[in-house]
């Protein structure tokens, strides 16, 4: 007798899919009065102005070095496109996945700013969760010793709070004082992720009309037996349309 595991699994998946959606279609069919967490724009639905935020990051190696690229954009629902790009090279180290997030998440931001400066939107679409990229812990907070945030803190953070908005990673001209001083690449990572907080309030100082929530969020807040944003998902449809480059023939 032979049994055929796979398409088992794929008569599984295809009733469990049935199932939620089932259970989905019934939960649209008696959504709730959601007004309280609508906010009001003054004028009609065609003055809403709204940009959205998209970025991309990659690494390569190069002669034992990492050569990392970030590139993020800003795009106004009128085509207006705020641009900025950074290239940067990293040692090779524990956890350099995630300090390429961090770096690109200073670059979103800054880049924000600067569009909200100058597209000033009424609303900022972003891709991911401000709050959980708030509430995620600095990298290496609870390894480094108080001496050594604290000597960042006093000699550091004054001048980056202080930097232009300009797309370019400010801890990095503190990268060769931290590594004579402290043996380690942690603190110049650590102060990375001081960076990117700062660029965070310095965002919402300009604004905080911004949509930005995770498409893997578990927040549910509307509805109390499944993520808001499984139901936003159902009801909204995104799409892009490519545009010609004016740097070659591509699109």
């Amino acid at each position: 007798m032979v049994f055929n595991v796979l398409g088992a699994l794929y008569e599984a998946a295809e009733l469990r899919r049935n199932e939620l959606r089932a259970y989905l279609d019934s939960k649209l069919d008696a959504l709730p009065d959601a007004y309280e967490y609508w906010f009001c724009h003054e004028g009609g639905d065609d003055s809403l102005s709204t940009a959205a935020l998209a970025a991309a990051s990659g690494v390569s190696e190069l002669s034992g070095l990492r050569l990392t690229a970030i590139n993020t954009e800003v795009i106004s629902d009128s085509d207006e496109i705020i641009e900025g790009s950074l290239l940067d090279v990293l040692k090779p180290h524990a956890g350099l996945k995630d300090r390429v997030r961090n770096l690109k998440a200073i670059c979103e931001f800054r880049n924000s700013i600067n569009a909200v400066n100058e597209l000033k939107p009424d609303l900022l679409l972003m891709n991911g969760s401000l709050m959980g990229t708030v509430l995620r812990p600095v990298k290496y907070d609870g390894i480094l010793g108080t001496d050594v945030k604290t000597w960042i803190r006093k000699n550091c953070l004054k001048k980056i709070t202080n930097s232009t908005d300009e797309l370019s990673i400010h801890s990095r001209s503190f990268d060769g004082i931290l590594r004579d001083t402290f043996r380690s690449y942690k603190p110049v990572v650590y102060l990375e992720g001081i960076e990117g907080l700062i660029s965070i309030w310095k965002l919402l100082r300009k604004t905080k009309d911004i949509i930005a929530v995770s498409r893997r969020s578990t927040m549910s807040d509307i509805f109390e037996d499944m993520p808001d944003i499984t139901v936003f998902n159902d009801l909204t449809q995104g799409w892009a349309i490519p545009y010609p480059s004016t740097e070659n023939s591509q699109t």
